[in-house]
């Protein structure tokens, strides 16, 4: 596609994928190939390194995992050649797309790699969670899509935030779209690859382990939900549409095994995907109780713990946070949480009987920040 891009706070233009069979079932066990997007071009950046400089970055990203909201997205962003903005001038944008292999280009040129070691469809066969074979879901027919976004959960979040009414109108505009076949290969593409030694192979996200349906693990009256290591009854996951949240166990004196999570800007969190659950019994006394070490932080960053019934329906509280440096326990009523609502869509909260998600952290702003001994106790 050659196009020249909109700009200002709170434009979101595209050229994307979707399948056209849905082989795997609903989005994004099927998969979405997002060949170029580019959120509040111009707007000052919240790029770590370029902060307050006019955004230029364009982003190629899959979409992949399971059916929303447990679905994985991977990508990589990048800069046109000598501090071009899109939003100034026509520029081809492009992938190659061959057997077990995603390639993105800029003008000719290949900034990002993704290969099916980093990617994976996980859907409901005979009523049970099964792994699809390793190209899927990416090895099914795709049709394109072009479109110019408004606000949204990624435009409205990044950047300066929100939306920008006095920029518009705003034009994307697009000179051709063109599709080509290798012919050396006509149904796998191989034969055809234009590759750069300076591309980044994306590494992408290996498939998380199955879990079981039952949610007995969340009896009580304690839920061990993480010390040493992650009860096995859960998954770690993040939502990071941006890549700038990082989460790793790492060792701490006296302690063993911690969760280590750090966050520089944008929208993103880390959660612990659960097998449905009705937390329904632990909200006459039931506590979440954790201990937390804040390392690092922004002078008006603040940290959200969340329970999760799929976006938008989760309930949050703020978490008083410690000095910097020093541990401190923390213990916050489970109906107190979901009370809170969904702070950022009013009028939303978490079903309780149907969490998807048992806890999410979310921090605001630039973080990092230690979690050890997480449980559920009742009074």
């Amino acid at each position: 596609m050659r196009a020249k891009l909109p700009s200002g706070q709170g434009t979101w233009p595209a050229i994307w994928m979707l399948p056209s069979d849905w082989v795997y079932g609903g989005w994004a066990a099927s998969g979405e190939i997002d060949i170029m997007e580019a959120v509040n071009l111009k707007a000052k950046s919240d790029e770590t390194g370029a902060i307050g400089e006019p955004e230029s970055r364009i982003h190629g990203t899959l979409h992949f995992g399971k059916k929303w909201p447990d679905n994985a997205h991977v990508g990589q962003g990048v800069k046109l050649p000598n501090g071009a903005n899109p939003a100034d001038d026509y520029h081809t944008y492009a992938i190659e797309w061959e057997e077990g292999e995603i390639r993105w280009y800029v003008d000719n040129y290949h900034y990002a790699t993704q290969t099916h070691e980093g990617w994976y469809s996980q859907y409901e066969k005979d009523g049970m969670l099964v792994n699809a074979e390793s190209e899927a879901p990416f090895n099914q027919k795709f049709h394109l899509l072009l479109n110019l976004a408004v606000g949204g959960n990624w435009a409205a979040k990044a950047n300066e935030g929100g939306i920008d009414e006095s920029i518009f109108p705003q034009t994307f505009s697009i000179d051709s779209v063109k599709v080509y076949r290798c012919t050396v290969d006509r149904w796998k593409g191989k034969g055809c690859a234009a590759r750069s030694d300076d591309a980044v192979l994306v590494a992408g996200v290996k498939p998380p382990a199955i879990l079981a349906v039952d949610d007995a693990y969340a009896d009580g009256p304690l839920l061990d939900i993480y010390s040493d290591s992650l009860n096995k009854s859960l998954a770690f996951e993040s939502y990071n549409p941006v890549d700038t949240v990082k989460y790793s166990e790492v060792d701490e004196a006296s302690r063993g095994k911690v969760i280590k999570v750090s966050k520089s800007s944008g929208a993103g969190n880390i959660y612990f995907r659960a097998p449905l659950t009705d937390l329904s019994h632990w909200l006459e006394s039931g506590q979440l109780i954790f201990d937390i070490k804040v390392e690092e932080q922004a002078s008006n960053a603040k940290l959200l713990v969340k329970l999760d019934s799929g976006w938008p329906h989760t309930s949050d509280v703020e978490v008083p946070l410690p000095a910097e440096g020093e541990w401190k326990e923390v213990r916050l009523n489970i109906k107190d949480i979901l009370a809170g609502g969904n702070s950022h869509a009013a009028g939303k909260k978490a079903d309780i009987a149907a969490i998807s998600n048992l806890l999410v952290f979310e921090p605001s702003d630039k973080m990092t920040f230690k979690l050890d001994n997480i449980r559920f106790e009742k009074k």
